[in-house]
């Protein structure tokens, strides 16, 4: 069922059988907010590349499948994607470039993240996030999720940021963020065999009543390395600060929280 005010262009085939709504392989430019409606499977093919305008959307209440390959990127360009599905559900991305997203200065939307996934359960490998104009270039919310493999470079501010969430971070790169490199609030987090390169605040906070593991990690150029507030717990095992102004701060941050701690 849509409202009047979603959109959705011809070049998707919706298969009722299945229940998938599918954009074949193709460049394609939209102009319009694209919108997704509950109780399908948005699948987008490998190859495909998705030009928006800065200020349009692709915003699905369904998850989605987004398989490209090595050789063959889906990639999307400017504007924003959201994926507010529900918790049983799982949405996969795997060789997704997002290039050049941003929120729109007019929006009255309340998300901060420029590729956000609220309510759902999100596996993500093999992908690029870069350029991203938002506050978060990645933000997932109330949400399991595993990141990847994966590369988020060129943030405006924060690059990966979880809210009330559970998941991993594995094998990832975070480079050129103008606020934190990794951001997690009220979570359950595990970082392993990643690195943080010139983060222009924190490399990785954590806070919140948050418990992060981080393990085999790396942080370079940043102002603080890692930062615990707010009740929050870190357990470090084997990382490597270099060039960076604080290597750990600890502090409460908050009226309602009691300190943090790291480990």
């Amino acid at each position: 069922v849509k409202s009047s005010t979603d959109y959705m262009p011809s070049v998707f085939k919706i298969d009722s059988t299945s229940m998938t709504i599918k954009l074949p392989f193709g460049i394609y430019n939209f102009n319009e907010s694209i919108t997704i409606p509950e109780g399908w499977t948005l699948i987008i093919e490998e190859g495909t590349v998705v030009n928006l305008s800065p200020d349009k959307y692709i915003l699905s209440y369904s998850p989605v499948s987004m398989i490209g390959s090595e050789q063959n990127p889906i990639k999307l360009v400017h504007g924003s994607f959201i994926v507010l599905s529900q918790k049983d559900k799982k949405s996969t991305l795997k060789n997704v470039i997002f290039d050049s997203l941003s929120l729109s200065e007019n929006s009255n939307w309340t998300i901060t993240g420029a590729v956000t996934f609220h309510n759902t359960n999100v596996f993500i490998s093999d992908c690029q996030f870069s350029n991203n104009y938002s506050e978060d270039a990645l933000n997932i919310v109330s949400s399991y999720f595993e990141l990847k493999r994966s590369l988020v470079k060129n943030t405006f501010s924060d690059g990966f940021d979880a809210d009330f969430c559970n998941g991993i971070i594995k094998n990832c790169d975070f480079l050129n963020t103008g606020n934190d490199g990794v951001d997690i609030s009220g979570s359950n987090v595990t970082i392993i065999n990643s690195q943080i390169f010139n983060a222009v605040d924190k490399a990785i906070s954590s806070g919140e009543r948050s418990n992060l593991k981080v393990e085999n990690c790396s942080i370079n150029k940043s102002n603080i390395g890692l930062a615990s507030k707010d009740e929050s717990s870190i357990i470090v095992n084997s990382i490597n600060i270099e060039k960076s102004s604080i290597c750990y701060a600890i502090f409460q941050k908050k009226a309602e929280f009691n300190p943090a701690k790291i480990v």
